[in-house]
């Protein structure tokens, strides 16, 4: 009776000291896809836009979710230019990024646009926007609307 006792703590105490196994899932990583639709937001052929320019910045960058730092992945600068002269709203203008090896629980994408307005008098107002692909989602549609 005391060997199998003996035997019994024995047991458990083995058992007791045996390390757990840990098992660590590899992270997944995703590539995210961000399009930018350039466009007109009305109709500019009136004489009030007449001289009126744009200039329209674009970007998209990577975000870390715990410390706020900021990467820039891509830029563009489009130069002043008459708001006549970009794509209209029926045919809108679509700029495609890829952003790779993005891992959604530490990371963010997003896209932003600012856009200057000057009018024939050299006064300027500005307007933007700033946007991020969502929690699970591997895209973000972005319409630049001038």
């Amino acid at each position: 009776m005391k060997k199998l006792l003996f035997s019994g703590v024995l047991l458990s105490t083995l058992l007791a000291c045996q390390k757990e196994t840990i098992i660590v899932q590899p992270v997944a990583r995703e590539t995210k896809s961000v399009v930018l639709n350039l466009q007109q937001g009305q109709d500019y052929s009136g004489p009030a836009y007449d001289g009126v320019e744009a200039e329209v910045k674009l970007a998209i960058s990577r975000i870390n979710k715990q410390t706020g730092a900021r990467s820039l992945e891509w830029d563009s600068t489009i130069q002043f230019k008459s708001l006549r002269s970009f794509p209209q709203a029926q045919n809108p203008r679509q700029i495609v990024k890829l952003v790779s090896n993005v891992d959604d629980n530490t990371e963010t994408v997003s896209a932003s646009y600012s856009i200057r307005y000057r009018d024939a008098q050299s006064r300027i107002q500005q307007v933007g926007r700033n946007e991020f692909v969502p929690a699970g989602a591997t895209s973000l549609q972005l319409n630049v609307r001038l």
